[in-house]
């Protein structure tokens, strides 16, 4: 299926992303799956999958709050490398629907980036 949407992204707020797939993973997909979305949260963590960087990213609903990963592709890793847990981002990337049991955003790219206060 084709990507959707301007590349600068749709901006979506990241609490409301996440809701809309824990009530209704169908009907989420026709809003968001292939859409060029534009988030902004705090990093969870930093971490690879394979040969990937993964961004995973805070959301804050519940207790202890929820997480959405991020993949970047193999050739972004060494700026992924340079964020750190805590760090405020905001990036763009395609919705790629429930994968692994969480809401992922793959072929992203990162917009903007502040490190974590106080360092």
């Amino acid at each position: 299926m084709p990507t959707r949407g301007s590349p600068e992204g749709r901006p979506t707020p990241l609490a409301q992303l996440f809701e809309d797939y824990e009530k209704d993973v169908v009907r989420a997909d026709k809003e968001y799956l292939n859409v060029i979305l534009r988030i902004e949260s705090t990093i969870k963590s930093v971490g690879t999958e394979g040969d990937r960087p993964v961004v995973v990213l805070f959301v804050p609903i519940k207790e202890g709050g929820a997480a959405i990963q991020c993949q970047f592709a193999a050739s972004s890793a060494e700026e992924v490398a340079k964020l750190k847990t805590g760090g405020s981002v905001t990036i763009v990337g395609r919705c790629a629907g429930v994968v692994n049991a969480g809401v992922t955003l793959d072929q992203c790219r990162l917009v903007r980036y502040g490190p974590p206060k106080g360092l």
